[in-house]
């Protein structure tokens, strides 16, 4: 008798193990019909990581709203911003606006055809607009608040020189 049981145990075990390997089970007909389990979690694809909202700025793309040095405006590749001179700046020009890389050249009133590139940073890491500037020529700041594309959000605020050591 103890022959019997362990036959039947083996039996039953081998009848639950194939039940179980298949996804498919036959319908009255004998064919194959999809099963109606779930399936298993593995199979679900993962879903993407949620990606920061694109930035927004306050001035849009108006480059003119910067005349003064207040602004926040979306800056690409090649675009010029104009300055009343008021920080001891007169023009700002974005040579390189990537994901990963912002480069600015800088012009002074009294040198209007002359460009000093001042700022190279990756623009991927946003500054905060309550914090200084990122970085700043003269009397204008400058913080990049996020990337959208291949434009840059650009802060700038006109800020108190640095007075000189008096080391």
């Amino acid at each position: 008798m103890t022959i019997t049981r362990s036959l039947i145990a083996g039996a039953l075990a081998a009848v639950a193990t194939a039940g179980c390997s298949s996804s498919e089970t036959p319908d009255a007909a004998g064919d194959a019909a999809p099963s109606s389990s779930p399936p298993s979690p593995e199979a679900e694809p993962s879903s993407p990581e949620a990606s920061p909202p694109a930035p927004e700025a306050a001035d849009g793309r108006d480059l003119d709203a910067c005349a003064d040095g207040d602004c926040e405006v979306f800056v690409s590749e090649g675009d010029v911003i104009h300055l009343d001179g008021d920080q001891r700046v007169a023009r700002l020009t974005f040579t390189t606006v990537t994901p990963t890389e912002i480069a600015v050249a800088g012009s002074y009133p009294d040198m209007p055809d002359t460009d000093m590139a001042f700022v190279q940073v990756d623009p991927s890491v946003p500054s905060d607009p309550d914090q200084d500037p990122t970085h700043g020529i003269n009397e204008l700041g400058l913080w990049y608040l996020g990337v959208n594309g291949d434009e840059v959000v650009v802060r700038l605020a006109q800020v108190e020189p640095e007075a000189p050591d008096a080391g």
